[in-house]
């Protein structure tokens, strides 16, 4: 097509040669130009007729140029655009399973599938909606009581959930763990030391609970304090773990070694301390917990004092019967959430942290379970699985701004979805994660499906 109007430019410019005469007025042009259009392919050739072709096939290449540079997708009628809501049910069909137990409800119209795969799409939810605007009633319990292929594990403030759903989930077969701080005495046991395999797991476990017992607002002290203390139970706990028989490796283990610690005026060695000798004598010098100890001990009286009245002063909240009951042995078998109930992935787990809602005094227990329970699911996934757990695994964290999380939870919410693991999020605004995750907070939304405004569910 271009071509031919470049013929047809060069031709035109071949014809005007003709008509055009040095020193000749516009009536001449014209006379001349109505006698070569009665004969335009008579021979009319010259001199600068050649001239005259190249010149017509340039005009037309420079109009060609401005008239495609110029040329704009004008849509009349639409100039504030065409973007319009989805169809529901467009978008169902796109995303949902044909199983109906396979998919995560995300509205009364729109399901998304489990399959990752299928759908090319994280099942990380973001829920944001005032007090009172549904956002159990509308996304926990519909997602619940539906009987999804998913272990949950859920935040339940109150217990509400847990009473409303938990007797449903185990008449089809899950099996109901709860970690009850309303009432203790419902509990579950939980013993965190069930669930460690290495020094470093005894560092994230000490790390974990000196973050979540610490006031968020407490004014920063020297850091020296917190490391010192830091170490100390470090020495505790390995003692615990490497030590003690497996019924005796439990907080009530920690807390009778605390109470042993004493720095006597005199110098002379407290319980603790000749324990660590006896130990040192038997194990040698080279002992993972004797190296900790001997670093806090070797200081200064009053120092050491300082550090034992800390460690002692953080544990005393661990001092309650009930508390104790709950940490000497283990029923969550945290292990099993990801690949099934005795290994078989048709049994699923429900996990209920029931909370109270206005005292937050035990909160760091639900904070080391979920750290732990993030540590075992990777594990599990990484190092017997693939890297990839054969039951998904969906957090449902009500009240996201009073859990209290590991402090890499950006992270792990980016990389958790290859896993097979996935979060639930439920905040009132976007100022609570703000205020969580000050420099980070852009990674929650980031990684979630969308924002889901509970009101408009």
């Amino acid at each position: 097509m271009y071509l031919i109007g470049g013929i047809a430019s060069g031709y035109g410019g071949y014809l005007l040669n003709v008509c055009y005469q040095p020193g000749k007025d516009i009536n001449y042009f014209l006379n001349r130009l109505d006698q070569v259009m009665a004969a335009p392919f008579a021979n009319y050739w010259n001199e600068t007729s050649l001239k005259a072709i190249i010149l017509g096939i340039f005009v037309y290449v420079i109009g060609m140029v401005m008239y495609v540079t110029s040329r704009k997708n004008y849509m009349p009628g639409q100039e504030f655009g065409t973007a319009v809501f989805a169809d529901p049910k467009k978008v169902a069909k796109q995303f949902a399973d044909k199983d109906e137990h396979n998919n995560l409800i995300l509205s009364q119209n729109v399901r998304l599938s489990m399959n990752t795969r299928k759908t090319r799409r994280n099942l990380n939810v973001l829920v944001i909606g005032g007090s009172g605007a549904g956002k159990t009633l509308f996304m926990v319990k519909p997602n619940l009581l539906q009987l999804s292929r998913a272990s949950q594990i859920i935040t339940d403030p109150k217990g509400e959930i847990l009473r409303c759903c938990g007797g449903m989930l185990k008449a089809h077969g899950y099996r109901i763990r709860v970690l009850n701080l309303v009432e203790m005495e419902q509990s579950n046991g939980y013993n965190p030391f069930r669930y460690i395999r290495s020094e470093t797991d005894i560092v994230k476990l000490v790390t974990n609970l000196i973050n979540n017992t610490t006031p968020k607002n407490a004014q920063p002290s020297d850091p020296f304090w917190e490391k010192a203390e830091s170490l100390y139970l470090q020495a505790i706990f390995l003692y615990v773990w490497q030590e003690c028989e497996m019924e005796k490796r439990n907080f009530r283990m920690v807390l009778q070694l605390l109470n042993e610690a004493e720095v006597h005026a005199d110098g002379s060695p407290s319980d603790l301390d000749r324990r660590f000798r006896r130990l040192e004598r038997k194990k040698g010098s080279n002992h993972p917990a004797l190296i900790q100890y001997n670093k806090v001990v070797r200081g200064a009286g009053d120092t050491v004092r300082s550090i034992i009245i800390s460690a002692n002063a953080r544990l005393g909240l661990l001092q309650n019967p009930q508390i104790l009951r709950i940490l000497d042995h283990d029923e969550m078998e945290i292990e099993e959430i990801g690949i099934g109930v005795d290994g078989d992935r048709n049994r699923k787990t429900a996990l209920f942290c029931v909370t109270p809602d206005s005292d937050k005094s035990y909160a760091f227990l639900i904070g080391m379970l979920y750290s732990q329970i993030f540590q075992e699911l990777y594990y599990q996934a990484d190092f017997h699985y693939n890297g990839k757990l054969p039951i998904n695994v969906n957090f449902m964290l009500d009240e996201f701004a009073n859990v209290p999380l590991p402090d890499d939870y950006c992270s792990l919410l980016s990389t958790m979805r290859s896993r097979n693991i996935s979060c639930t999020i439920f905040i009132q605004n976007l100022a609570q994660i703000k205020a969580l995750f000050e420099k980070t907070w852009e990674t929650i939304p980031g990684n979630c499906v969308r924002p889901e405004v509970a009101s408009a569910i």
